[in-house]
């Protein structure tokens, strides 16, 4: 009885965990590629900024959003579903409208802090045109650091906001980790 209790103990050891292991990484790998095949790249960002700190070519990954004039609710939504980038400092937020709002740029103040948010108000139709942000169920885009759209958003849905979390976190550039130096290789 003993003995066949180990034999099935030792496969569960050689044979069980290293498939349940596999099992597991595959799906987490499966994951990751099918969110990049989401993201894939849909445009060339048009700069419209010349904006250092909101720069997609200074390494910084951008949400544009286009607001509307009664749209002061979603601004706080986005701000909610985006706290979780707070930590992150290459993440921004450019909000755009086309004409002037002074309320909605009172939210925006109040939901983003000048590091991590910028509305640009009274923008041309034609830069929305360029981005392709006037089209129907289009009310934001993400940039990644090569300036290269890579997903459009209606904000107003949340499956849209689910995605964007999901497509920010994999968009967004991984830290470098430094490599372990031994001793005896900074003697050479």
């Amino acid at each position: 009885m003993k003995k066949h209790f180990n034999t099935v103990l030792i496969l569960i050891l050689i044979v069980g965990f290293p498939l349940g292991s596999y099992i597991y990484l595959k799906g987490g790998f499966n994951y990751r590629k099918e969110i990049l095949d989401e993201v894939t790249v849909k445009g060339e960002f048009d700069d419209f900024l010349k904006n250092d700190y909101f720069n997609p070519e200074k390494g910084h990954t951008i949400l544009f959003a286009k607001f509307k004039n009664n749209d002061t609710e979603k601004i706080k939504k986005l701000a909610k579903v985006l706290e979780q980038f707070d930590a992150n400092k290459s993440f921004k937020i450019v909000g755009l409208t086309e004409d002037v709002n002074a309320n909605l740029e009172s939210t925006f103040k109040n939901q983003f802090n000048a590091n991590q948010g910028l509305l640009i108000q009274n923008l041309p139709q034609t830069i929305l045109e360029k981005n392709s942000l006037n089209i129907e169920g289009r009310n934001a885009m993400l940039v990644d650091t090569a300036s290269q759209i890579r997903a459009y958003y209606d904000l107003s849905l949340m499956s849209d906001l689910n995605k964007m979390i999901e497509h920010v976190s994999t968009v967004l550039p991984r830290k470098v980790e430094k490599d372990i130096i031994l001793e005896r290789d900074k003697e050479k």
